[in-house]
């Protein structure tokens, strides 16, 4: 079985400082680390990678917002708002609870999928058992989750989230699956991913577990899969259950 590894993406940027008018900004020091000026502008490894601006605006915490300017970090940063262009929207969780001090609580719930392999004949019935077996791990520790497909629209995943009460972009994306080499080994690979604030104002999609893939020989059977997925689907739950 592959390491099971829990890490955390180190963001590393490039900082220069762009002066613009006055009346733009305002004049609380935005925080990435360390506290920054306003009309700093930097660019953070996301998707989009662009150039953020610190705004000098507050948000609800007294941090100073970041605005995302809509510039391809690829390109020179923008000399003022006048060169910023439009940006989309990234639909994310609403705030913390006050109380929210578990990985899980900075999302609404879990959008599950498992998906299977030509290749293995049983990887269609073991997808089966593993869904199962996270639903009973979900349900006992009181997520909800919506069942959804892997190649799936936003649209078919926003009716099945919303009656859950997981509105599309609250979500913790949980996709397992099955991938098969013409070896004849084949693995069992996991992304969870979910949109964080990066920084105050600033929202990306981000790996919220890494690692966790299982390798497995041809002659590895189902039994033996479906319960080394088991066993990994409760780490994942402990890991996102536990207080940090």
């Amino acid at each position: 079985m592959a390491p099971h590894t829990y890490a955390v993406a180190v963001m590393i940027f490039l900082s220069s400082t762009i002066y613009g008018q006055a009346a733009d900004f305002g004049d609380v020091d935005c925080s990435i680390g360390s506290k920054m000026k306003p009309r700093t502008i930097m660019c953070l490894p996301r998707i989009p990678r662009s150039w953020i601006v610190c705004t000098g605006f507050p948000d609800s915490r007294g941090e100073g917002l970041w605005k995302d300017t809509g510039v391809p970090c690829e390109q020179p940063p923008p000399r003022s708002p006048a060169e910023y262009r439009p940006t989309t929207v990234v639909l994310h969780p609403p705030p913390l609870a006050p109380d929210a001090k578990r990985v899980i609580d900075q999302f609404l719930g879990i959008y599950f999928h498992c998906t299977s392999t030509s290749k293995v004949s049983w990887t269609g019935d073991a997808c089966a058992e593993i869904t199962q077996e996270f639903i009973r791990q979900a349900e006992a520790a009181k997520i909800p989750y919506a069942l959804v497909a892997a190649f799936e629209t936003d649209g078919a995943k926003r009716t099945k989230g919303d009656a859950a009460g997981i509105p599309l972009g609250s979500e913790l994306q949980w996709t397992v699956s099955f991938k098969a080499e013409d070896t004849g080994s084949f693995s069992l690979d996991q992304q969870i991913t979910g949109v964080v604030e990066m920084v105050p104002g600033i929202w990306s999609v981000r790996p919220v577990i890494i690692g966790g893939g299982i390798n497995m020989e041809s002659r590895t059977t189902r039994k033996d899969t479906v319960g080394a997925a088991k066993d990994l689907l409760k780490r994942d739950f402990d890991h996102l259950l536990a207080v940090h």
